[in-house]
């Protein structure tokens, strides 16, 4: 089973890393060997949050009170003193990974790529799957794994779903991650609805 490192990204830009690793119940290989030794010790799930950090909420309830002479409304951002601690801090969670930068032989991620799409097909073909935390558990998962494996193939697979699950909330925090694998597009014929 896979292990996971949670980092909470919000919209002013703030990010708020998940202490500890956390085992995850969802897993493409089902193999410790596949996922601690061939994709890295543990995988790194980005949850977008379409809100604004803890920190950052009191700001962003005052600035909206007030417009600037364009007549738009300012946002909290995250200074470029946060961004660089959240950069070192990011990249010494990346460090411990220690996933292989570069992919195995062909055979070997053919199999790797072939494995991943068998477990998916057997995951979304059961009926609890069905629903929304479930489609973006396994976005984030996807999105997780090292950009060498075929993770635009794997979205696919989900894909026709985003229709009837992916309200305006859902999609907001979904589209980063599918922006980051090169899947922004998948969206692009998905309507906005809110589930309000």
């Amino acid at each position: 089973m896979c292990n996971y490192f949670t980092i909470t990204v919000y919209n002013c830009g703030h990010e708020e890393p998940v202490g500890e690793e956390r085992q995850s119940t969802f897993c493409l290989f089902r193999m410790q060997k596949v996922c601690t030794q061939e994709l890295g010790r543990f995988r790194i799930f980005e949850e977008y949050v379409n809100n604004w950090c803890p920190n950052c909420m009191p700001i962003a309830e005052q600035m909206r009170k007030a417009r600037d002479k364009d007549g738009n409304f300012k946002t909290p951002v995250a200074t470029a003193i946060e961004r660089q601690l959240q950069v070192a801090a990011r990249n010494a969670v990346v460090q411990n990974q220690f996933t292989p930068p570069e992919a195995p032989n062909q055979v070997r991620l053919k199999q790797l790529n072939q494995m991943a799409d068998k477990l998916l097909r057997n995951q979304i073909n059961r009926p609890e799957s069905y629903a929304t935390s479930t489609v973006v558990w396994i976005l984030r998962y996807i999105a997780a794994l090292p950009p060498w494996m075929d993770r635009q193939a794997l979205t696919r697979e989900v894909q026709p779903w985003f229709a009837g699950l992916l309200d305006e909330d859902a999609q907001a925090t979904v589209r980063p991650t599918l922006r980051a694998m090169k899947c922004e597009g998948y969206l692009d014929n998905v309507m906005v609805w809110s589930s309000h």
